[in-house]
């Protein structure tokens, strides 16, 4: 990450500057003198003039890189060309891009330093324009708290993503109270690396559980059996670190950065915080959720917040340690696929094909590897279900919605979350039944902290 220079709003990330003035959220006062950028993308970029890109596309990952402004008859209606790579590189390539994802940046002829000449070309985006939903538009303090302009975007959608450069703590609850659900981007090489980017999200559609329904989750035969074996535990911060280690082993691109974990252990140091925007009605806590073996070992755990009377489930994990076990061979076609608690993967692995071999001839004894924990992903969700309806919370947010499996796509994705019994809503419906219990104060304000019997959670 960047280092402030003294005396200005700029961020020094090795020798370049770059103002973030545009992106503070307006709490925060600008330096005298300063003004935002000019937002018509004609008169803030010049042809010629040398910027970078902070969004992402639909084709690509444009983020931190350097290009020149072409001429504005080669201008897209509405965009900007620009001319990325080296002259006379084979990988230079022209994009068209939103003025809301530049960065205007120019050398400094003494010591080759790129200075800022005025921010971000725009900070906020203009919703009243067509949006076509493609990059990535910033989201300011301005743009969620003002009514009609939150309501622009619930409505916009086509669009989904959006940046900020702001880790301040007020603002991230400000943006979960409307809604966005904010993951990262840490950029890991380049003049940038280091450097994380706040990306809220409006999703188009979410998983969702309502926890007033009796019962609110599902717990298979599998699950029940299990948790009737094993003597686990369900812990409410007990271990945030064990719940990072876990995320980063589980998930290959884990958005779950260094700097967003430090904004996490803040929130839930200090929390539970009041939400100053309904007046202190509802609070907010950072929340790691743990489940725990007998011996003490994290087996599965997520993050995830408490707002009000709801409960958002931000990135979880399950443990893929493997035992061996003599598993017998039959007469069978060949398979592939595994979910957890079938025949699993190698220890340390996300996901993988096991084709199982099967001979002609009598039954024989072969090794196979087995999950050492089988369902305790599962396990640690439904005890969760449990505990916060016990706890007077109504909504449970599981975030981005399930896809069943489908012949182009025979495993989907996340199916766990409909198998738990998680419904799939869209944003708009999403919306009116969360927004309810956004509001509403819980009852000692989070859910309390320590371990509980996982069996009794979930058997009762």
């Amino acid at each position: 990450s960047g280092q402030q220079v003294p005396g200005t709003n700029c961020l020094a990330f090795g020798c370049r500057r770059v103002d973030f003035a545009p992106l503070v959220p307006k709490r925060m006062e600008r330096p005298a003198g300063s003004t935002p950028a000019d937002s018509s993308a004609g008169e803030s970029v010049r042809e010629g003039e040398r910027v970078q890109l902070a969004g992402l596309t639909k084709s690509a990952n444009l983020n931190g890189q350097l290009g020149v402004v072409l001429p504005r008859t080669q201008w897209p209606e509405g965009r900007i060309a620009v001319q990325l790579g080296p002259a006379g590189s084979r990988e230079r390539r022209v994009v068209s891009v939103k003025s809301t994802n530049l960065m205007r940046i120019s050398a400094d002829k003494e010591d080759g330093a790129a200075q800022n000449e005025g921010g971000p070309v725009s900070g906020e985006s203009d919703q009243d324009e067509e949006d076509d939903g493609e990059g990535l538009n910033m989201v300011t303090e301005a743009m969620i708290m003002t009514e009609p302009e939150r309501l622009k975007i619930y409505r916009n959608t086509k669009r989904n993503y959006y940046v900020s450069l702001a880790w301040d703590p007020a603002f991230y609850i400000d943006l979960a109270w409307c809604g966005f659900v904010s993951v990262a981007h840490e950029y890991k090489e380049g003049l940038s690396k280091g450097r994380a980017l706040l990306l809220p999200e409006m999703q188009k559609a979410y998983g969702f559980i309502d926890l007033e329904a009796d019962p609110p989750t599902h717990a298979s035969k599998k699950v029940r059996k299990r948790c009737r074996q094993k003597n686990y535990s369900l812990g409410v911060n007990q271990d945030l670190t064990a719940v990072v280690r876990g995320l980063k082993s589980h998930h290959e691109n884990n958005w779950f950065c260094n700097q967003y974990l430090e904004l996490w252990r803040h929130l839930s140091t200090i929390g539970p915080i009041p939400v100053r925007v309904n007046g202190g009605a509802s609070r907010f806590h950072a929340l790691s959720i743990e489940l725990i073996a007998e011996d003490g070992e994290v087996v599965a755990g997520e993050v995830g917040y408490i707002l009000g009377r709801t409960y958002t489930s931000l990135t979880g994990y399950f443990s893929t340690e493997s035992e061996c076990a003599a598993v017998p061979s039959s007469n069978q076609e060949n398979v592939t696929g595994t979910t957890e608690g079938e025949d699993c993967v190698p220890p340390g692995s996300i996901s993988a094909d096991h084709p199982s071999s099967f001979s002609e001839g009598p039954a024989v004894e072969s090794t196979k590897p087995k999950l050492k924990h089988t369902s305790a992903g599962k396990i640690q969700l439904v005890a969760l279900s449990k505990l916060l309806k016990k706890s007077g919370v109504r909504v449970w947010n599981l975030g981005h919605p399930p896809k069943m499996p489908t012949e182009e796509d025979p495993k989907g994705s996340m199916v766990y979350k409909s198998e738990i019994g998680g419904v799939i809503l869209s944003r708009e419906e999403f919306l009116v039944k969360w927004s309810g219990a956004r509001d509403q104060e819980l009852p000692g304000h989070t859910l309390p902290s320590g371990r509980f019997c996982a069996r009794k959670l979930i058997l009762s």
